[in-house]
């Protein structure tokens, strides 16, 4: 009897332990979310203790919160502890107006710095910032397996929630203290969408990146565990390298689906949104206004065109853009340092290139009428100019052989050419040649094939289709270690988003979300596999240069291939510009990128040459991530770095294949034992 009153004693125990440790653990799972108090001494010093959710002033609700019919916008600004600096100085740039009103606009905007437990000795500082500004939630919270970024944005839109901001038209925007907000330009672009989104309940606007894979080398900033997301492939995200905007209907839905404790919170904040978006049937929208930086890209004049632009470590950096961004007489020594700089800025004046490009770009082979047949009268829909070098025969035999075979493709006519210099050795000359005699499809240029006169071949390519191929629709340019998907690139450059009907929009997503599925392709004329138009995403059919866009520093040293001098170019960035892999350019505009050649001084790094011709002649570089141009040198089927369905249906180019290797890809391409299902 004596053992029996022992062992429900100690079960008595065992079970009231239970249930302290169980309290205990809710308390803390509450204090991630529903309460998040600061520390007692804190409380004590903001306003008798109440904690900082709910004790907000009634001066500052008076102003911001959504209780002011006013408020459209609110504002999250992920902070840390002790960046009292950064705050200031955002309150005294973009923030410091928050009323913006004109004739056209007329918003009010509310700005909350949300920041975790840090430093016990610096909440004397807090709590006097938070006295003074009114403008702090803090989260009960440590920065604990980087997921803090997550649990301060769940606090956000707890905030929101908690204090009724149930607008229909409130918007969300999410960004870290290191960003600059345009807020004229953010409005504007609001106001637009909202106008396309009536209908829409739920959706998330910024910088959209699909198809990624989880990282899981632990020792990456980017990690994420088999145990927080077991699947293969990341949801569709917009990027927090960007930040990102969303309304309030996805604001309570992200806020309600985490006290139901639906999900694990992730250590990426943008995946854990993509999670809760995916599952929520979400929209999701890509805005040309934002766009990923890179770090050492930051500069005054990008924020000028941009919504949001990231990395302003500096408070100083922050005060010098807002002081120039609504100027229109910006230094010239602050224009050399932009990323995408005013070419009046950085080239020089009085240049004339006509002799020069004249006596260096003549033919030794010309396919004249390379564009014209009269067993194919139609237009050329699809020029490719494939650079090559002489000595490349097997490639090229290759590339005839494989996705340069056909010469029509769904209904529409390709035709390829080789662009090529001339080797020193004479034997491969006349070679090349009895090639270019027996296939009619070489352009060959009387300058020695070299480094230094790769962009002779931008320049001669532009010269040829302006001369002798002005009806080709689009020319897509590339290198000839490159596979290249023809299919899916006509298909969707061919592609008519009028005839998208309601049918073929996803009904759960409303009129206005048309991420349609459309069966479209072939491969080489067999139906193997489909196509996917994503219509959030339309490809212009004028002024187009679209491919994978890179961002150049300006390389001042003397013994690089890429040195520039500062005679011909005074920047520090070149203007954006698509890796020579392979892009596309629409026919509309080749004209007049030859012609701007004849006044912009020779640079000898050809796909940079080719992006300040477009920005001479106002065409902007358009990024997809189809065009996989940072490839290097697979030789097996696992080191292509894509699935054979990703390969077939989304995959545009895929760089770094030898004459073997490319081949094997081809017929890895053409494998009819794959099958092939999209899912959404």
């Amino acid at each position: 009897m004596a053992v029996t009153r022992n062992t429900k004693r100690m079960v008595g125990v065992g079970v009231l332990l239970y249930i302290v440790v169980l309290v205990k653990l809710l308390s803390h799972i509450d204090a991630y979310f529903s309460t998040l108090d600061v520390t007692d001494e804190l409380k004590s010093k903001l306003e008798n203790g109440d904690n900082v959710i709910k004790m907000v002033p009634s001066k500052y609700l008076q102003l911001r919160s959504c209780l002011n019919s006013g408020t459209d916008t609110v504002i999250l600004v992920l902070s840390k502890w002790g960046r009292f600096r950064q705050r200031a100085a955002i309150r005294e740039t973009w923030g410091k107006d928050l009323t913006l009103s004109n004739s056209t606009l007329n918003a009010h905007i509310a700005l909350l710095f949300i920041i975790e437990k840090g430093d016990l000795k610096l909440e004397h500082h807090v709590a006097e910032e938070f006295k003074k500004h009114r403008d702090i939630l803090i989260g009960d919270f440590k920065d604990v397996d980087r997921k803090s970024d997550v649990l301060k944005v769940l606090l956000g839109v707890h905030w929101i929630v908690d204090h009724h901001c149930h607008l229909s038209n409130l918007v969300v925007v999410t960004a870290s203290d290191e960003f600059y907000i345009n807020l004229p330009l953010l409005q504007q672009n609001l106001q637009s969408v909202l106008l396309k989104t009536t209908l829409l309940d739920k959706f998330w606007i910024g910088y959209i990146r699909e198809g990624l894979k989880p990282v899981r080398q632990i020792n990456s900033p980017w990690f994420v565990s088999y145990g927080d997301y077991p699947m293969s492939v990341l949801p569709t995200i917009c990027t927090m390298e960007s930040g990102f905007v969303f309304s309030f209907g996805a604001a309570k839905d992200l806020h309600d689906k985490f006290i139901a404790r639906k999900y694990t919170i992730l250590p990426l904040l943008d995946v854990f949104v993509g999670v809760v978006a995916r599952d929520g049937n979400w929209s999701i929208w890509q805005d040309e206004s934002i766009i990923t930086n890179f770090p050492q890209s930051i500069d005054i004049c990008s924020a000028k065109y941009q919504t949001l632009t990231n990395g302003f470590h500096s408070p100083q950096f922050l005060s010098d853009i807002h002081r120039y961004n609504s100027t229109l007489d910006m230094p010239k020594q602050f224009q050399q340092e932009c990323l995408d700089p005013n070419l009046s800025a950085v080239l020089p004046s009085n240049i004339s290139n006509i002799g020069l490009f004249a006596s260096m770009t003549n033919y030794v082979k010309n396919p004249k009428d390379a564009c014209q047949s009269l067993d194919l009268p139609d237009q050329v829909f699809l020029l490719l100019l494939i650079s090559s070098k002489p000595e490349h025969f097997t490639r090229r035999r290759v590339i005839r052989e494989t996705y340069g075979k056909e010469k029509i493709i769904q209904n529409k006519r390709v035709r390829l050419l080789f662009v090529l210099g001339l080797s020193q050795s004479n034997q491969t000359n006349i070679d090349v040649q009895d090639e270019a005699q027996m296939y009619n499809d070489m352009i060959i240029f009387d300058f020695l094939e070299s480094h230094l006169h790769l962009t002779l071949k931008v320049i001669g390519g532009l010269k040829w289709v302006t001369e002798h191929c002005q009806n080709a629709k689009f020319m897509y340019k590339g290198d000839d270690d490159v596979f290249v998907n023809i299919d899916v690139i006509v298909a969707h450059l061919s592609f008519d988003y009028n005839t998208l009907k309601q049918d073929n929009i996803d009904s759960k997503s409303g009129d206005h979300d048309r991420r349609s599925i459309i069966p479209k392709t072939y491969i080489n004329g067999t139906m193997i596999t489909k196509v996917y138009i994503n219509d959030t995403f339309r490809i212009p059919k004028e002024k187009l240069y679209l491919g994978c866009i890179n961002l150049g520093v300006v390389i001042r040293d003397k013994l690089s291939k890429f040195y520039v001098s500062e005679k011909d170019y005074r920047g520090k960035f070149f203007p954006p510009f698509q890796t020579g892999g392979g892009y596309v350019i629409s026919g509309d505009v080749i004209p007049a990128l030859f012609n701007a050649s004849y006044s912009v001084p020779f640079i000898n790094n050809d796909d940079v040459y080719q992006g300040i011709l477009a920005k001479k002649i106002g065409v902007k570089p358009i990024h997809h991530d189809g065009f996989m141009n940072y490839h290097t040198k697979p030789t097996q089927q696992e080191d292509i770095g894509v699935g054979v369905c990703q390969l077939r249906e989304q995959v545009w180019t895929l760089h770094g294949f030898s004459d073997d290797s490319l081949k094997k890809l081809w017929n890895i391409y053409l494998n009819a034992n794959e099958s092939c299902h999209h899912t959404k």
